[in-house]
């Protein structure tokens, strides 16, 4: 992977690289614009795993990047609206962890200047 044109990244490695906490200014812009497309994109595991692994990246980068916090808040109340059209398994077992992992997200939310 780390040979790898960044561009041709698959979902999957973009979700570990990400979720590795590795180049994430350079990552996770890649990630929103595929999100963009489909927040619940399923990138290996589970519908909403590439989204997850996004919002779980560290607190320093979304104060220094307050642009794809915004993004990434964005593609949030689409994948929100999707989320209410999952199947019961999804909702029971994937659902709760998004809404946590979504929910230390918010606490990051860049300072207005």
């Amino acid at each position: 992977m780390r040979y790898k044109p960044v561009a041709e990244l698959t979902d999957g490695e973009l979700r570990i690289a990400i979720g590795q906490q590795f180049s994430l200014p350079i990552l996770v812009p890649l990630a929103l614009e595929r999100l963009e497309t489909d927040p619940m994109l399923e990138a290996d595991f589970y519908q909403g795993d590439l989204f997850k692994f996004v919002l779980s990246a560290k607190s320093d980068f979304w104060s220094e990047h307050p642009d794809l916090w915004h993004r990434t808040h964005s593609v949030a109340e689409v994948a929100w609206t999707q989320a209410a059209s999952m199947d019961s398994g999804w909702m029971k077992t994937i659902e709760p962890d998004l809404r946590r992992s979504f929910a230390l997200f918010l606490e990051h939310q860049p300072k207005v200047r």
